[in-house]
């Protein structure tokens, strides 16, 4: 009787299947055997032993190889352990047992356990018999992985007093390659499994696989679609209040055709629930606050699944729509999803097989006081039975203000309503309402796409400003108030310095001739000629001219009085020679006026500077407008080699051509020879 690693023999000539291939294993002194689908060969030593599709070889102690063929799939024992004992022990008596690692679940679909390998020869013996302990909630796994001949395998379940028969592998025959399906053996109390081997053939040699399987430690999954199992273990996965899980199909892995059950419990708020049993095509609802979903499949065998889980969360919301709005104002309405009135589609449902019937979404509009808002919405989907309504909510007294309801039309529910600013609520809910929502019905699907436009932007707001503002805005007002102040002061504190200078003017007589004797001084008298030149404009004309002396020339006609005053010639720049020239229309007023100075012999003349600065060109100065009444009085220096100056104004009276011209002609050297 022998012990040979067959188990891994089998499994990688199997998974090598598909191309030519070859293992060594070391082994003791036995007998080895081979059956294989095609062509194979065994060596001992680096001698070859045998070959061909099914054989039985006496082998040494060593290394033993095995070689195969592309395509060939082979079962086999290589004799790799000693014997085992012959005789059943009684319960509690003492043997010597086979120790097998408990292994988690998800280790052994991962291939991280390691199967232990129970094999024997039967040569000149009744029986082999083998142990190994268990404990309470683990699945004993036993799989008949090779026989050379037939075999009769008894399981017993040994404590210290007691011993049932808990199952049992046949074989009529040698077993065929990957033909034997395990059994699996719940444990529900910790004591021995022993195993009695058999055959009516005097030299069968046998291999089996032995597995410990943890079935009592939860499995946690993340994403449970595709999810085999062994046994009762309790399956977890994380789960929310707007999920479903269905189970689309659950059945034995080695017969698909037989359904089996699953009781599922949810853990809500730290507490577990009570369990219900379902089973392939049933839909699993969530509750409130639920973490956790945990299925436990109602069968001590080998089982896959598929489950699909949902989510039913409304707008983008990550969870499921209240049924009512908020009870007040100051009610915290995160819960109801925000519909953001941009236009995009957003999507829900009505989740009837749970319960859920109505589905109520918030919008919100902003804005001034008193803006009106147009809300404009279009419902698609699986909307034929549903209805739609717009409430216009009181941002004060949370009363509904107004409502519009819609129904479905054509293809889809439209609907809009003007609203005020802040928060308002659309709902959406079966026409049947509650009466639609039972364990039968479908779900329904919906897609909403909401837009608003202002239609009245109401009255900007007023807040009132803080103590500091206040303060900070009283010196800003006092600090403007004078800044804008300094320009009227100066204009004040100018006119009353004009006014002081024109009275001064009005009691002196002659003032060119006191500028001349301040130019005799050596005193500049440029700003004192100017600020003269605007002071006795303000006097009346004949005060004006009895102010500047008496006038070299002075035409007076019922229209216009012209006086011409020869100033003193170091008045003038660059040898230039200085009028002063005073205008008084009497009657009419001048429009586009312009004195011209003409010579009547000689060079002609080129004004040169004008004070007040006025528009010139060539022997010309451009007055422009010349009011009724208007005293003038401008200062002209003329360049030029003449003698002799006439004078010559023109302009448009009453939109007729008009012009003045003194008959008497100013003679240069006759008033440098009197200066």
């Amino acid at each position: 009787m022998r012990r040979a690693l067959v188990g891994i023999l089998v499994v990688m000539f199997i998974a090598q299947g598909a191309s030519a291939y070859s293992f060594t294993y070391a082994v003791v002194d036995g007998r080895a055997w081979l059956d294989c689908t095609g062509e194979a060969n065994i060596s001992n030593n680096g001698v070859e032993l045998a070959n061909g599709t099914s054989f039985e070889v006496g082998i040494s102690a060593g290394n033993a190889t095995v070689s195969a063929g592309h395509g060939v799939y082979c079962q086999g024992v290589l004799p790799t352990m000693e014997d085992l004992p012959n005789l059943r022990p009684a319960p509690g008596e003492v043997f010597a047992s086979t120790n097998v690692q408990l292994c988690p679940q998800d280790y052994f679909f991962i291939g991280n356990c390691d199967a232990t390998i129970m094999t024997g020869d039967m040569t000149n013996d009744s029986a082999d018999v083998f142990a190994t302990p268990v404990e309470s909630g683990e699945m004993f796994r036993i799989n008949l992985m090779g026989s050379s001949s037939d075999l009769d395998v008894q399981l017993h379940f040994q404590t210290n007093d007691s011993e049932i028969v808990i199952g049992e592998i046949t074989s009529a025959s040698n077993t065929s390659i990957d033909g034997m399906e395990p059994l699996f053996i719940p444990i529900s109390e910790e004591g021995r499994i022993v195993a009695t081997v058999t055959s009516q053939s005097p030299d069968t040699l046998w291999s089996m696989t032995v597995h410990r399987i943890d079935v009592s430690s939860p499995r946690i999954v993340d994403y449970p679609t595709f999810l085999n199992g062994i046994g009762r273990v309790p399956i977890r996965t994380p789960f929310s209040s707007t999920q479903s899980l269905e189970i689309v199909a659950l059945t034995e892995i080695s017969d698909v055709n037989n359904s089996l059950d699953a009781s599922i419990r949810m853990l809500q708020g730290g507490s577990w629930g009570e369990s219900s049993t379902h089973h392939a095509g049933d839909m699993v609802f969530s509750q409130t606050d639920v973490e956790l979903i945990e299925i436990t499949v109602d069968c001590d065998c080998y089982w896959t699944s598929r489950l699909q889980r949902n989510s039913h969360a409304d707008a983008n919301s990550g969870r499921e729509s209240p049924a009512l709005i908020p009870m007040g104002l100051t009610s915290d309405n995160s819960s109801w999803p925000l519909i953001e009135m941009d236009g995009e589609v957003v999507q829900g449902e009505l989740t009837l097989p749970n319960g859920d019937w109505i589905d109520v979404l918030r919008v919100e509009t902003t804005g001034w006081n008193e803006s009106i808002h147009l809300i404009d919405l279009t419902l698609e989907g699986d909307v034929r039975d549903m209805k739609v309504k717009i409430l216009d909510i009181d941002q004060k007294t949370w009363e509904i203000l107004d409502e519009n309801e819609a129904s479905f039309s054509m293809d889809n529910i439209e609907a809009s309503l003007t609203v005020g600013r802040g928060t308002h609520f659309i709902i959406i809910e079966h026409v049947n309402g509650s009466a639609a929502a039972s364990n039968e019905s479908e779900i329904l699907h919906w897609n909403i796409r909401v837009d608003t436009i202002v239609i009245d932007e109401g009255e900007e707001p007023w807040f009132a400003a803080s103590d500091e503002v206040e303060s900070a805005a009283v010196m800003l007002r006092w600090s403007l108030g004078f800044s804008f102040l300094l320009p009227l002061i100066w204009i004040l504190v100018h006119l009353r310095s004009e006014r002081i200078l024109a009275a001064e003017m009005a009691t002196a007589k002659n003032r060119l001739e006191w500028l001349r004797q301040r130019l005799e001084g050596g005193q500049p008298v440029e700003k004192d000629l100017a600020r003269a030149l605007r002071a006795v404009a303000s006097l009346e004309w004949e005060e004006a001219l009895t102010a500047w002396g008496k006038p070299t020339l002075r035409h007076h006609t019922s229209g216009i009085d012209i006086a011409v005053w020869v100033m003193d010639d170091r008045m003038a720049t660059n040898g230039a020679w200085p009028l002063l020239i005073g205008l008084n229309p009497q009657e009419e007023e001048w429009e586009v006026a312009a004195i011209r100075f003409e010579a009547p012999e000689g060079e002609h003349w080129e004004v040169s500077k004008v004070e007040p600065r006025l528009l010139y060109r060539g022997h010309e100065v451009f007055v422009d407008t010349l009011s009724k009444g208007t005293r003038f009085f401008i200062k002209v220096e003329l360049s030029g080699g003449g003698n002799a100056l006439d004078i010559h104004l023109s302009g448009l009276v009453d939109g007729m051509p008009m012009a003045a011209k003194p008959t008497q002609i100013i003679t240069r050297s006759e008033h440098s020879e009197e200066e």
